[in-house]
């Protein structure tokens, strides 16, 4: 289900999504923010007043609280008898950044540890309680995250690592051929003492500590792909935001369990930040609002794959494969690598299908002027001329012998060696046939 901003109550879309203490979603956007449940949703806008900021990301406290930069500061929000919020002084900035005037707008958690950047330059430690101190330096920010109890930091500009080591980010050393491409985007505990990380165009890797490796070697997951971010879904699976893909539902392993992508849902194609919520419902933060959704999926939605129009339509499974009957025309499943279906695609005969029916394993079609068997390697061949859309039962009567009912007529469809003909029994008055039950005899 995506939910537009308006849906939420704010004028644009949230720029940060968090997990409230006492179970509530926070959608924070710019000078307003939401609180709600998922299904209804209470907004709230800054004070005219107080100074703008333009806040990439938020904290929030134990007890509730809602953290973010300011200038010259960090700042608690608190909200005013008339509901609307500012931001509140709540820590100064270490002595030798005193002089900078640009606001913070980026807060990054790794545990219970709070960091705080303009994207680039210093970076500041702090929490409530706690005295803001500078623990590092980097050209551009790209995600904090934490490994067992470590906590790590990665730079965008040239795919840099750094680690905390003593109340300082240390660089990390790496292959010296180290570049942009291999930065890290996301982290997830593995749930094996490893950890799952994203990366800008090198895939899904698995990290135990000492050495990098891939995880998957083809796919959207085995690179070109950025994966923006990665969250545990429980049950040893995980999901990824890929981007300009969708979310993908892996296991640990790295197979592919499900794909929600962006054929269901444009939108779904800049997915930027997964989370959880103790309900087992994944929420989606997506550059055109919030997206949640359930998975394992209870059903499948094809309706986005299908080319023709579905005013009627069937569904059928011929050699593993998923086939659908619509509109007169029949469409064949295409799945990828990973036996994925991908897409319909129209491969039927003319002029007007009718029905399709495995007969021993030949997969026959019947249209307005007979009978057609689609060949092993595509197409479809005549079997024979006759009656007009022809409907049978696929339980022979006897073996190579099956029943018709036609337009005006009933009789016998037979096959032997390569030979397929008709039995015909004229019944007049009749008219159109749609399909057919059997009793006892």
């Amino acid at each position: 289900m995506v939910l537009a901003p308006q849906v939420l109550g704010l004028n644009a879309p949230p720029v940060d999504l968090q997990l409230m203490p006492d179970g509530r979603l926070l959608a924070f956007g710019r000078g307003e923010l939401a609180l709600g449940d998922g299904v209804r949703w209470e907004a709230f806008r800054q004070r005219d007043d107080d100074p703008p900021v333009n806040t990439a990301s938020v904290a929030i406290a134990a007890d509730g609280r809602i953290y973010a930069g300011m200038a010259g500061a960090i700042a608690r929000i608190d909200f005013g008898p008339d509901g609307r919020w500012r931001y509140v002084r709540a820590a100064a900035l270490p002595a030798e950044l005193k002089d900078v005037a640009d606001p913070l707008t980026i807060v990054a958690t790794a545990g219970p540890d709070w960091f705080w950047s303009w994207g680039s330059g210093p970076i500041v430690a702090w929490h409530p309680g706690a005295q803001a101190e500078v623990v590092g330096q980097l050209n551009a920010l790209e995600r904090i995250f934490r490994l067992n109890t470590a906590v790590y930091m990665s730079d965008q500009s040239n795919g840099a690592l750094f680690r905390l080591e003593n109340g300082r980010f240390r660089a990390v050393p790496l292959a010296p051929d180290r570049y942009v491409d291999q930065t890290i985007t996301a982290a997830a505990p593995a749930g094996d003492g490893s950890t799952l990380l994203g990366t800008i165009s090198m895939g899904l890797l698995r990290y135990d500590g000492t050495t990098l490796a891939p995880l998957v070697t083809r796919g959207p997951l085995a690179g070109m792909h950025r994966i923006n971010d990665v969250c545990a879904v429980g049950s040893g699976l995980f999901a990824l935001a890929v981007d300009n893909v969708g979310v993908v539902f892996i296991d640990r392993t790295g197979r592919t369990i499900q794909t929600l992508d962006r054929t269901v849902d444009n939108r779904l194609a800049r997915v930027r930040h997964l989370l959880r919520e103790p309900g087992g419902a994944l929420w989606a933060l997506m550059n055109e609002g919030l997206a949640r959704i359930i998975f394992p999926a209870r059903f499948s939605s094809l309706e986005p794959l299908v080319t023709t129009g579905l005013s009627f339509s069937q569904v059928f499974r011929h050699e593993g494969a998923l086939w659908l009957m619509s509109d007169g025309r029949a469409q064949r499943g295409i799945y990828d690598d990973e036996h994925r279906l991908v897409r319909f695609e129209v491969d039927t005969p003319e002029p007007y299908l009718t029905s399709l029916v495995d007969l021993d394993g030949a997969w026959v079609a019947t249209t307005q002027n007979g009978i057609f068997r689609h060949e092993p390697g595509g197409g479809w061949t005549e079997l024979a001329r006759g009656p007009v859309s022809p409907h049978m039962r696929p339980q022979p009567v006897e073996p190579g012998r099956w029943l018709f009912a036609a337009e005006n007529e009933v009789g016998w469809l037979r096959h032997s060696g390569a030979e397929w003909r008709f039995e015909r029994f004229p019944q007049p008055g009749m008219g159109h046939v749609f399909g057919a039950v059997a009793d006892a005899q």
